[in-house]
């Protein structure tokens, strides 16, 4: 299946309502997020970190258990997100800035690791979010970056998402598939990363339902 773009700033009461119903639980894909970071030793005595894409920030709580002595700054385009955000966030712990990336506004050289979660897919140029990661990231500090695969067609995304997520409000379902079509592959994020001149291992693991999520690891420059 051809890649179709997505913009993915949830600007609507349905699509952020959505968003956080998919993102609540005691299971959830930005859990499985930290919890694969963790695993992998990315950065545990991060002190800094950059969340390129926040959303909500509903497990921020959780993040800030697995790098507890990081301070978290978490950028979001949509302003009714980040209206959601600030009740789930330790405000002592975390800042909060609407950012439409590229953002060249956003201190440089900020975190000394920066992470996204589910927003490589939504953005209209995917150079996009290597550059803002080596212009907010202090060179030789990690970046980590999950986002889906995209799949074959539009049957098998929105058989995966009806058999992932049940009792989806129509927007969030159209959102999630949406958010499939406009994923990459493995091989296109290879080569972004080699236009751009960064290093980086790209790896893919199996999430649920035919659901494929890409790590994305490396150092800023």
């Amino acid at each position: 299946m051809a890649r179709v773009p997505f913009d993915g700033v949830l600007s609507t009461p349905a699509s952020v309502d959505g968003y956080i119903q998919i993102s609540s639980g005691p299971t959830t894909i930005f859990k499985f997020f930290v919890d694969t970071m963790k695993s992998l030793g990315v950065r545990p005595s991060a002190v800094s970190i950059g969340d390129i894409g926040c959303g909500p920030c509903i497990d921020y709580a959780y993040l800030q258990t697995t790098y507890p002595k990081a301070n978290i700054h978490g950028y979001e385009a949509s302003p009714l997100m980040l209206e959601k955000a600030i009740q789930y966030i330790n405000p002592d712990k975390t800042t909060l800035t609407q950012a439409t990336i590229p953002d060249f506004s956003i201190p440089y050289h900020r975190h000394d690791l920066t992470i996204s979660c589910l927003s490589l897919n939504s953005l209209p140029a995917a150079e996009d979010m290597w550059n803002t990661i080596n212009q907010i990231t202090a060179p030789g500090g990690d970046f980590f970056v999950f986002d889906l695969v995209r799949m074959e067609d539009y049957a098998q995304c929105e058989e995966a998402v009806t058999n992932l997520c049940l009792n989806l409000t129509p927007q969030s379902k159209a959102d999630f598939i949406s958010g499939l079509q406009a994923a990459y592959i493995k091989e296109e994020v290879e080569q972004q990363l080699a236009d751009i001149g960064m290093n980086a291992t790209v790896s893919v693991i199996e999430f649920s339902f035919g659901i494929q999520f890409l790590l994305i690891q490396g150092k800023a420059r």
